[in-house]
């Protein structure tokens, strides 16, 4: 059986209504909970503060089946609600939705919330809630407006690691000549970063990228020619510096990792990848 039961302010007639199926154990956590302020229900806490014990009467109700229990409970919640003030948080009997939560409690959730990414797991199921339903067009307007506000480009993204001076410094780098590993160990980024600088496909932004980049695409003849500079026996590096690329990206190609639908001419045997 489950015991519904009543915490009454007699002072200012508001209540708590409450069950449970060990009424004694109850009703003593709640007086220890209220004597050492740390009562989880922040209105009847500041009330017995200010009132004290004496002005609280705790009393068993109603016995029911467990079966009903909520269904019990809700009732003399709504029966009370219409007369009385309700100490109850939750709207909802046996739920937590609802809840009222204060202007404290609100700013505090706000702290903690900042800056903290999703799980996976929420990501999905927000994903699978939100799967074949058009979104309205006031939202999408919205998301637009605050898209274009938005720019995070280069050094405004938050894990960038240059800026939009060192980027014009290393484009003048690397007209030099200077070996993108080089210029990368110096400013503490990969080559690859470096390499996207070269191509034109990063920091795109700042003037003069794709201007300066000796070369932005590779064709199936320059293809041909690093392949047979390799076959030559000539250094990826020298081979990459030559032709605007990373040097990993042409050991991809010597290793037949990438661009293999280009093969060289008959009369040539293709060196063996290693």
């Amino acid at each position: 059986m489950v015991t519904i039961y009543l915490i009454e302010n007699v002072a200012n007639g508001t209540v708590y209504v409450g069950s449970t199926v060990n009424s004694s154990s109850r009703l003593t956590k709640h007086r220890y909970m209220l004597k050492k302020g740390n009562h989880r229900n922040r209105l009847l806490q500041a009330d017995y503060d200010n009132y004290g014990l004496d002005q609280f009467k705790f009393t068993s109700i109603e016995e029911v089946n467990s079966k009903v229990r909520y269904e019990r409970e809700q009732f003399w919640m709504d029966r009370y609600r219409e007369t009385n003030n309700l100490y109850n948080i939750f709207p909802i009997a046996g739920k937590s939705s609802g809840r009222i939560h204060f202007d404290e409690t609100k700013r505090k959730m706000s702290r903690a919330s900042k800056g903290r990414r999703p799980s996976e797991k929420t990501l999905l199921a927000s994903a699978n809630a939100r799967r074949g339903k058009p979104m309205p067009e006031e939202t999408r307007k919205k998301l637009s407006e605050a898209h274009k506000k938005r720019d995070n480009r280069g050094s405004r993204s938050t894990n960038a690691k240059l800026t939009e001076t060192k980027v014009e410094d290393i484009l003048a780098r690397i007209l030099k000549g200077e070996l993108q590993e080089d210029i990368a160990k110096a400013y503490g980024v990969s080559v690859s970063a470096i390499a996207g600088i070269n191509q034109g496909l990063t920091w795109t932004h700042v003037p003069g990228v794709r201007s300066s980049s000796p070369r932005t695409k590779l064709t199936d003849d320059d293809i041909v020619q690093i392949l047979l500079r390799f076959r030559k026996g000539e250094t990826g590096t020298v081979i990459a510096k030559d032709y605007g690329i990373n040097h990993c990206t042409a050991y991809q190609i010597k290793n037949r990792k990438s661009w293999t639908h280009v093969t060289l001419p008959d009369r040539i045997e293709p060196e063996v990848a290693i």
